[in-house]
């Protein structure tokens, strides 16, 4: 069945594309609108409304590649465990000043 799409829809999927994201990392990259969106895989259950195995696979390949980055770190209230904090990658804040002799 053939369907017609917006252009605006058929740019987006090819930006997709051209990252090497699949539609379920995509999915979860979107929670990420700016670099102070900051969670752990559990919120980004909720987040994201997918399964937290779903977002555990997803998240390790995003990490993977460098599309996220862990953040810090902080204990589960829930599990006790300490947990890592996901975000955006923030580029390193030296780069701002360029090359220093």
């Amino acid at each position: 069945m053939k369907t017609n799409m917006n252009k605006t829809s058929l740019n987006a999927y090819d930006s997709l594309k051209d990252k090497g994201l699949n539609p379920r990392e995509s999915q979860i990259m979107a929670v990420f609108v700016d670099d102070s969106v900051v969670m752990t895989r559990r919120q980004l259950v909720t987040a994201a409304g997918m399964e937290l195995s779903g977002v555990c696979g997803r998240v390790n390949a995003l990490l993977a590649k460098n599309a996220l980055a862990v953040r810090g770190h902080i204990k589960d209230q829930k599990t006790g465990n300490t947990v890592e904090v996901l975000g955006l990658p923030v580029p390193d804040q030296g780069a701002l000043f360029g090359k220093v002799a």
